[in-house]
């Protein structure tokens, strides 16, 4: 099996869909939807976990870096995880810009 080499595009547009596909799979009716129910909506850290998208770009656009760096899908330099993060943020930020509710 060859390896994939993703660039940091390409990793931040699946960190951003990764990150929505769990938001809306931890919403009520849906997959995970009771696995989100366990996760309180008044604590510090709702927001990063399921409520926030941008906010949870930093939890789970972290595992997703870091899974595709170990594994050798990325051939980036460890300090590009911080702007990773961000970049990641700054597009689902843009995103809820151009998705009305």
């Amino acid at each position: 099996m060859g390896s994939v080499d993703m660039g940091l595009l390409e990793i931040v547009v699946l960190g951003s869909l990764f990150t929505w596909g769990i938001n809306k799979t931890l919403q009520p009716g849906q997959v995970f939807g009771s696995l989100g129910k366990l996760i309180p909506d008044d604590r510090w850290f709702t927001k990063p976990l399921k409520s926030c998208i941008p906010c949870m770009s930093s939890v789970y656009g972290s595992i997703l870096f870091w899974v595709f760096y170990f594994i050798g899908a990325i051939d980036l330099p460890v300090f590009f995880y911080i702007c990773f993060v961000f970049m990641v943020t700054g597009l689902n930020y843009f995103m809820i810009c151009l998705i009305p509710d």
